[in-house]
């Protein structure tokens, strides 16, 4: 219904008309710099990852976030399931400039599980979720970690 009302699938569950996609989501998906504010509120400098307070009154209060600390290893698969998100999936130069990680040699033996699975494809270099794959994110998600 959407794609016929000429919205396209960018994400699991967002549409949009071509060029008028949420740049805020794609940026995080992506493993990209963001800046959040507000009580709970997440940010990421390109290598680390930070939460502001989740109670209002300390937020006030001006307490300091707290960052929250992974090993680039953990980070890149996570940029890499964040990435999946998306229809396009990534390429495998997308994601070693967004991370320094080629995907094959940091997951190959799970993504080849998915593709078996009719979950996850992998045509000239492009790693993106089958159709079927987007309704099985989580799934395919919990296997990458």
């Amino acid at each position: 219904i959407l794609g016929e009302a000429g919205l396209d699938r960018y994400e699991i569950s967002n549409f949009a008309r071509p060029g008028r996609e949420c740049r805020h989501n794609l940026e995080v998906w992506y493993g990209r710099p963001f800046l959040a504010v507000g009580p709970a509120a997440h940010s990421f400098d390109g290598h680390s990852r930070w939460a502001n307070p989740a109670d209002l009154e300390a937020w006030l209060r001006g307490d300091p976030p707290v960052e929250d600390a992974l090993e680039p290893e953990a980070r890149a698969v996570e940029i890499l399931i964040t990435g999946l998100r998306t229809v396009n999936g990534w390429t495998r130069n997308q994601f070693r400039d967004a991370t320094t990680f080629d995907f094959l040699e940091l997951r190959g033996p799970r993504i080849e599980l998915l593709r078996k699975e009719a979950l996850m494809r992998l045509k000239n270099d492009r790693l993106c979720l089958t159709k079927r794959g987007l309704l099985l994110a989580d799934y395919a998600a919990r296997e990458l970690i």
